[in-house]
């Protein structure tokens, strides 16, 4: 098996990780992947919190770094109120932080942070879901990054 090797090589935690090989797999993950934010959603829904959701990628050789930024800062701010996922390990992050009513402005504070250090990184604040409530505030913070990176 030539990828495990590959994954080997990279420094993967091939224990902790999941492979598939089959169109049976590929149900699988595709039906785990979807529970993830539906159980945040599920969540949310029962106890009243409001869902703030992030949609940001960086270059893969960032991706490392991006994830333990994301990790120190979401367990500062938020513990245990946070549901984060990358999936199809493409370094494109999803963060939904489940906060109270009286904490969702800190929660968007946060979220513009770590969009800000996505683009630092060479990253998108926008993949697959659009701007979303990052609106035209993402939009700024990428064009200016292209603007600085292009003097």
């Amino acid at each position: 098996m030539r990828w495990l090797k590959r994954l080997e090589q990279d420094g993967a935690l091939v224990e902790a990780s999941w492979f598939g090989t089959s169109l049976v797999d590929r149900d699988r993950f595709r039906r785990f992947r979807h529970s993830l934010p539906e159980l945040a959603n599920d969540t949310k829904r029962l106890d009243g919190s409001l869902k703030l959701a992030s949609d940001c990628a960086v270059p893969a050789e960032n991706h490392r770094e991006m994830l333990s930024f994301y990790r120190e800062q979401l367990e500062h701010m938020f513990p245990e109120q946070y549901v984060m996922f990358d999936p199809i390990g493409d370094a494109h992050l999803h963060v939904n932080i489940l906060a109270k009513t009286a904490d969702s402005e800190r929660a968007a504070a946060l979220l513009i942070d770590l969009a800000r250090e996505a683009v630092a990184r060479g990253g998108t604040v926008s993949t697959e879901r659009g701007l979303g409530w990052l609106g035209s505030s993402g939009a700024r913070m990428e064009t200016a990054s292209c603007e600085s990176n292009s003097i």
